[in-house]
């Protein structure tokens, strides 16, 4: 049974879809028909079919309800979300505030071609103060939104698959969110494409959730911080098929979702007739992410400091797996367009790792072995040529179906592999070209040619560590120093230092230090 992860997240289409449907300085006079046509074109881009009949009131422009309509790809069926009325009430200064019910409803439900329904799940949102007040001209339309005391109620339940209740599938679910206090101020500007500029911010926000498995009942709570977002999403007026995104990423559509928060707590939970299955638990002090693409690249990045965290399953594991990182960072960008050679690059890095003594007793009851933090990092760089954009899927999909190459890496940089544990270090750096024309020299893949440095320190320590804590015998020892002595050489200059020097020749050898192993 998979739990849900509280750490509320910044997708660009669910994002700007509660943009539109709870919208976030005076220019121009607006009017409610204005604000409601901004509101029809956001939909639209977002590949939503909107179907409502708002009625002009004296002063104000009222909707009984909402329905938004998306099409399943290949006919399948449809998607239809349908929200309460509300209405927008013309101030008479040139903006509009748009005013919601107390205990304002979602429903959002899958109607399959074939005549079934699916009921997806249910939102009322709750608020002692939810104020939203647009402004600017029609054509660039600016929401800010002040909410106090925030509660967002998500619940649904499901009839199993057909045949038998599979383990873990969630058959209901309850959630309930607060937000102690929240603001977003948004612009909608309506062009050729229309664009989206939002930034978010709330104060402490609280969650519970309770689902319903064959496997147990899971129950999850978490606590987070004050947090902020700034959102960036551009999409073409007539919306995005979701099974050809390479179209409107052609036309100009963008997203970039900037996210940090501050500390953050959750403990996940599944039981069976009141016996804990398994638990998990985390805090970490700061998060922040970034999510980017466009017609060229994506890039996506996550870091994080002071994370600490456990998990326990009676039963299977004999003790929890316990541990903390410092700090903890990954970076990537991709290349997704086709066309000439791109930079993709990869980093990851993971600092102060320190284990539970519980989880080294299990290897190491006498404390023979260094128990100081260890550490990881990867740097990792590469020349990429798409033969067809990442996100054209019939092209993808055909391609792959042909048995066809989808991309070529020509040039692939190791900027920096290094791992610290049991007091030792290694390093590594070095650089290969992936040579096509040769794709028998190493069966099935481009023959490489470069070279790589490595250089360890303390080796011998950890021998002597293992030895002593009884994991390995000096038999297999001497085993392991003859195999060093056939690839690394001391470094005469830094005692307790091997280096080498892998080549990957153009002949299909590899050598290290000159002596040929392949």
């Amino acid at each position: 049974m998979e739990m849900f992860s509280f750490r509320p997240s910044f997708h660009p289409l669910t994002g700007a879809a509660l943009i539109a449907l709870l919208p976030s300085g005076a220019l121009a006079d607006l009017t409610a028909e204005d604000v409601w046509a901004s509101h029809q074109a956001v939909m639209a881009a977002l590949g939503g079919t909107v179907a409502a009949e708002p009625e002009r009131v004296d002063d104000r422009l009222v909707l009984d309800g909402l329905e938004i309509t998306w099409q399943l790809p290949d006919d399948l069926g449809h998607v239809l979300l349908t929200t309460d009325g509300y209405q927008f009430l013309d101030r008479g200064d040139g903006t509009v505030s748009v005013l919601y019910p107390d205990g304002f409803d979602y429903e959002l439900t899958v109607h399959l071609a074939d005549g079934d329904t699916l009921e997806i799940g249910r939102l009322r949102m709750e608020a002692e103060r939810f104020d939203v007040l647009a402004s600017g001209a029609p054509e660039a339309i600016t929401y800010e939104m002040q909410s106090v005391n925030a509660k967002f109620h998500f619940w649904g339940r499901y009839a199993p698959p057909a045949g038998a209740i599979e383990p873990g599938f969630t058959t209901a679910f309850d959630m309930v969110i607060t937000m102690a206090d929240m603001s977003q101020s948004t612009t909608v500007t309506l062009s050729d494409l229309v664009d989206i500029r939002a930034t978010y911010r709330y104060g402490e926000m609280m969650s519970k959730i309770v689902e319903d498995a064959a496997d147990g009942i899971g129950e999850g709570t978490s606590q987070s911080a004050s947090a902020q977002a700034d959102i960036s999403l551009t999409l073409p007026r007539d919306g995005v098929a979701v099974t050809n995104p390479a179209i409107a990423l052609r036309q100009g559509a963008r997203v970039a979702i900037d996210s940090s928060g501050g500390q953050t707590s959750s403990t996940q939970t599944v039981t069976q007739d009141g016996t804990v299955l398994r638990s998990i638990q985390y805090k970490v002090d700061e998060l922040a992410s970034r999510f980017a693409m466009d017609q060229t690249a994506l890039s996506v990045h996550y870091a994080g400091s002071n994370l600490t965290g456990s998990y326990e399953q009676p039963g299977v594991l004999p003790v929890p797996v316990a541990g903390s990182l410092g700090a903890f960072s990954f970076d990537m960008d991709l290349p997704v367009a086709a066309g000439e050679a791109r930079d993709a690059r990869m980093q990851l890095s993971l600092a102060d790792v320190v284990w539970d003594d519980a989880l080294w007793a299990m290897v190491d009851a006498g404390g023979k072995l260094d128990r100081g933090p260890a550490s990881f990092a990867l740097d990792v760089s590469a020349k990429v040529n798409s033969i067809v954009d990442s996100f054209d899927f019939p092209a993808v999909i055909a391609g792959l179906k042909a048995g066809e190459r989808l991309a070529e890496v020509g040039e692939v940089a190791l900027h920096r592999l290094a791992l610290t544990a049991l007091g030792a270090d290694a390093m590594a750096d070095g650089a290969v070209t992936l040579d096509y024309s040769d794709m028998e020299s190493y069966p099935g893949m481009p023959k490489p040619v470069g070279a790589f440095d490595v250089t360890l320190t303390g080796v011998e320590g950890v021998l002597a560590q293992l030895t002593a804590a009884g994991l390995v015998s000096e038999q297999q020892v001497t085993g392991v120093r003859m195999m060093l002595g056939s690839f690394a050489r001391p470094d005469p200059e830094a005692e307790g230092t091997l280096r080498s020097q892998i080549e990957l020749n153009g002949e299909g050898q590899v050598l290290a230090n000159g002596m040929r192993l392949r």
